[in-house]
């Protein structure tokens, strides 16, 4: 089962950083590497943050 979030949580502006913070249920997840997907508004470019679960 891929997890997968589907919303639009607050974003804090710090700068030029951006930091969300989202609640990922992650119990039916198999150990292995992920990546995180976003979208910008502004460009609709897709950016790929990688991650693994152990």
């Amino acid at each position: 089962m891929v997890p997968s979030l589907r919303a639009l949580p607050p974003t804090v502006v710090n700068g030029n950083q951006q930091q969300i913070t989202a609640n990922l249920d992650l119990r039916n997840a198999h150990a292995e590497q992920y990546f995180i997907s976003t979208t910008h508004e502004q460009d609709q470019a897709a950016y790929y943050y990688p991650f693994q679960i152990k």
